[in-house]
This record gives structure tokens, sequence and C-alpha cells, in this order.
């Protein structure tokens, strides 16, 4: 599995323009019944996740947002809001139709299985 690089689209407010792009810490585990991808989206909710599998790939979009009080005079932040963007090529032998997702303390865990090939013996005469 590799990540796909894309050109973003222009932002269309001044604030969409503060805002940084980047693409999130993730890793992938296959095995012999599918793939399990995990991203590290800190500050991310359901409401805010867009997810989905296009031409055998799966592209994140994530938005971010800052919990807590916020003072107007800080001239320094050590956290910000990002948006976590991204789109990874998947293996052709996965069944997207029947992929699930979790979002749990910041952490995504999307798994896809192979494709239904039940094993079958095969009698030898």
């Amino acid at each position: 599995m590799t990540e796909n690089t894309s050109q973003h689209e222009a932002p269309t407010t001044e604030a969409e323009a503060v805002r940084a792009r980047r693409t999130p810490r993730w890793a992938a585990r296959p095995s012999d019944d599918g793939l399990t991808l995990t991203f590290d989206l800190p500050g991310a909710n359901r409401g805010e996740l867009e997810l989905a599998v296009e031409e055998g790939e799966l592209h994140l979009l994530a938005r971010t947002t800052l919990k807590g009080p916020v003072q107007a005079a800080s001239s320094r932040l050590e956290f910000e809001p990002v948006d976590f963007e991204g789109r990874w090529a998947l293996p052709e032998d996965l069944d997207a139709d029947t992929a699930e997702a979790r979002l749990e303390d910041g952490q995504l865990t999307v798994t896809i299985p192979r494709r239904g090939s039940q094993r079958r013996a095969i009698e030898v005469r």
C-alpha cells in the first residue's frame, strides 16, 4: 500500500488559508483476512470526518477543532486546528463495500476484508 500525493484546492476563505494541512501518521497491518489501517487524528470528530474509497484509493479528510478555553491575548499556541488529508492506494483484492471504521480517542481504525474467496478442499484421486 502506498500513499499518493494530491494537489490541494486553493482555500476559499481567509480562515481556511490559515489552517494547516497535514498527512496523518498511519500504520497498515495486512493479514490473511484483510487489511487494518490506523490513523492518528488528534482533535478530529465524526462530524468533521470524510472517508471514502474511490477507484482503488482510500480518501481521508478530517478537520480538527480546539476544545477548551482559548485566550485572545495568547501570542503562541502549542496546538492549532489542522486538516488531516491523504489518499492511499489499496490492494486490488480488498472488498471496500464491507469496510468498517471506528474513531476513538483521536485514532481512526479502518478494517477492509479481502474479497470472499472461500477455501475449498480439492479431492485428490
